[in-house]
């Protein structure tokens, strides 16, 4: 079954899946579409009858960019793989302990 699309103003439906991307842009500041997601997660929070879903890979793959993200944020000039091969201790920082 194909997944429908819907816009940031239209009524909520009764399911709701949430993916990676909304997640990162939600929960990263400087995100392109930040202020919409977390202006529509808290329309969420505060929805009834909606059911929302989060799959465990959407959250893998959340971690995964966000993770990308922040040590590219400290190495601009460096991609995220170069980094890690040379150190994959670099990304204890931004790993909840």
């Amino acid at each position: 079954m194909a997944a429908l699309t819907f816009g940031f103003d239209a009524p909520l439906p009764k399911q709701l899946y949430w993916d990676a991307s909304f997640l990162v842009h939600a929960t990263y500041p400087a995100a392109r579409y930040h202020r919409e997601c977390s202006v529509f997660l808290e329309w969420l929070s505060n929805a009834e009858g909606t059911l929302s879903y989060v799959s465990t890979l959407a959250l893998d793959e959340m971690v995964f960019a966000l993770l990308q993200l922040k040590v590219g944020e400290e190495h601009p000039e460096r991609g995220f793989w170069d980094v890690y091969r040379e150190n994959p201790q670099a990304i204890q920082p931004y790993l909840v302990h």
